[in-house]
This record gives C-alpha cells, sequence and structure tokens, in this order.
C-alpha cells in the first residue's frame, strides 16, 4: 500500500508541474530514524533469529520502531503531510502497545498462507483479533484485495506520504509576490 500511495505521490507531484529536484531540496531532517525503525520490522519478520529470542523481545522490538518515529515526526512537523503521518503512526502505536506490542489482524478473508502463519505464530509483528483485543477498531482489520489487511493508521500514513510528496515536488512561492522561485 505505501508503494502505490508513493507512486501515486509522485504521479500527482509531476502532474501538477512539480519536479524531483524541489522535492530534494526539502529532505526530512533525521531519516536515520525511519530508517531504524523500518529495519527492526524488516529484521523482526525476516532474522533467523531463535524463536525464543523473539518471543521474549519481539514485542518491545516493535513498540520500539514505532518509538523511533516520534522524534523523526516532530522534528519535520513543518513538511506537508506530516501531521496526517504522524496520525496514523499514533494509530498505530496504541493498538500494539495496548496489544502487547503485536497488530492484532482479522482473520477473515485472509490467504490461506497469512492464516497458516497467524496459527503456529511465525509472525512476531501481528496476532489474531480475538475477544480480548483492545481498540480493535484502529487493528488490520481493513480489506485489501490482494495485500491482505490494513489499519486506520496505515490509511493516514500513507495518505501523508502521499501529500507530502505531491507537495514538496512543487516549488515554493514566494509570499508578496506572483512569481515563485525555488528556495
Amino acid at each position: 500500500m505505501f508503494f502505490e500511495f508513493t507512486v501515486l505521490g509522485f504521479l500527482a507531484g509531476w502532474l501538477r508541474g512539480g519536479r524531483i529536484k524541489h522535492l530534494l531540496a526539502k529532505t526530512p531532517r533525521l531519516p536515520i530514524l525511519v530508517a531504524l525503525a523500518f529495519g527492526l520490522q524488516i529484521g523482526l519478520r525476516f532474522a533467523p533469529l531463535p524463536r525464543g529470542l523473539l518471543e521474549t523481545y519481539a514485542p518491545f522490538a516493535h513498540i520500539l520502531s514505532y518509538l523511533l518515529l516520534f522524534p523523526f515526526i516532530f522534528v519535520n512537523r513543518k513538511l506537508p503531510g506530516m501531521y496526517i503521518i504522524a496520525l496514523g503512526v499514533l494509530l498505530n502505536f496504541l493498538v500494539i502497545a495496548v496489544n502487547g506490542g503485536a497488530m492484532p489482524v482479522s482473520p477473515a478473508d485472509l490467504s490461506p498462507e497469512a492464516l497458516e502463519t497467524l496459527a503456529v505464530g511465525r509472525n512476531f509483528l501481528h496476532k489474531p483479533v480475538s475477544p480480548e483485543t483492545r481498540l480493535v477498531f484502529l487493528a488490520d482489520i481493513i480489506p485489501v484485495i490482494g495485500r491482505g489487511k490494513i489499519s486506520m493508521g496505515d490509511i493516514f500514513m500513507a495518505a501523508g506520504v502521499f501529500y507530502y510528496l505531491q507537495q514538496a515536488m512543487q516549488r515554493k512561492r514566494v509570499k508578496g509576490t506572483r512569481s515563485y522561485r525555488h528556495r
């Protein structure tokens, strides 16, 4: 989903007359925090770590991956779309934190492979929705064709990335004039 919204953001920015060079002039600060957050999540999903180690530390690492995003959002709060991204990160963080470090996912309409992964406990980032699940309305319950399930937080984060890209590709307008110039 994020890939599609990123491509759409670039396309919308280009259709509005934007250029990549304008985007490159507005790079976010502390991108290492985003890289670390995604690196943690990728490591939790694919790293060949011992099962006991993953069962013990995966919930903390998953929560930490979201905590790393909050300082990034704060220092970049003036960039377009950052408040939308912040809302998505906050929603996902809340549901993950109150459910023990794993994102609850509705098993309805999941592929057989995804159901098996959830059933045998090989997915340390997700767990099936159960009667004990808190904030179910923020969990991965929204079906996406060919993608499984997403959450409201995912939607806000993807929309924020889309908005950021198409806005950041535009030239900055100088206040008080009709001309545009790159700053």
